[in-house]
């Protein structure tokens, strides 16, 4: 085969090839332009359906809102509802009112139980002196009896009184112990108080006067705990 006839097959074949090629393009350009307007056609169909609905979206509103904030919303909106319910009972139902007047009663309740408590010790406990009375009675029986004291002059001075003094001493620290109380005095008189009183009379009487300012402690075997604040100083001698 010739020089002449290889170079006319080979432009032969290069047209050939052109116009595959120019055919390839105009029909990938030709399927890209299908695409288009497929597209376009179903941008303006969906465009209509949301005109339709009313359903158009905003183009400034984000497509996609956070979790965190779609959950944060409505618990927000939960917690205000249940707030403004709250305030509205106890303001619109006179709550506070109500838990005055509740702690008023629980206050006044309280200060009758204590008041009954203390006038059941005061009663019971406290002023229950009749047997230390009694005891002191017979011991004034006996001194006198004995000669040791004398009615007339019991109330003199304490050297008279010293006798019935120092055995009451013991009785007043026991009823001290017993009672729980901070303090016991005896007061020796013969006299008519009222009438020494209208007549400006006032005179020293003998007598004892012990004071316990912890009763609720422990006593002392000695009786180191207590206070004599009156008495002869002839009692408190070994």
């Amino acid at each position: 085969m010739s020089e002449d006839e290889n170079r006319s097959t080979d432009e032969k074949t290069d047209e050939n090839t052109e116009k595959i090629v120019e055919e390839t393009v105009e029909e990938t350009k030709e399927k890209a332009i299908k695409q288009k307007e497929v597209q376009e056609k179903r941008i303006k169909e969906k465009r209509i359906r949301e005109k339709k609905t009313g359903t158009t979206k905003n183009p400034n509103t984000p497509k996609n809102i956070p979790v965190l904030l779609k959950l944060l919303l409505p618990m927000i909106l939960l917690v205000s509802a249940e707030v403004a319910i709250f305030a509205g009972m106890i303001f619109g139902g006179d709550l506070i009112s109500y838990m005055e007047q509740n702690e008023k009663a629980i206050l006044k309740e309280r200060v009758i139980n204590r008041k009954s408590y203390l006038e059941r010790k005061m009663l019971l406990r406290w002023s229950d002196v009749s047997d230390t009375v009694s005891s002191i009675n017979g011991i004034t029986s006996d001194l006198l009896l004995m000669g040791k004291i004398s009615w007339d002059t019991l109330d003199d001075g304490s050297a008279e009184a010293l006798p019935l003094l120092r055995r009451s001493a013991p009785l007043l620290i026991d009823l001290m112990r017993n009672n729980e109380v901070t303090g016991a005095f005896l007061i020796l008189n013969t006299d008519d108080l009222r009438e020494s009183e209208n007549q400006g009379i006032y005179k020293d009487k003998p007598g004892i006067y012990i004071r316990d300012y912890d009763p609720d402690a422990r006593p002392s075997d000695r009786n180191e705990d207590l206070i004599l604040k009156y008495a002869p100083a002839e009692i408190v001698k070994p």
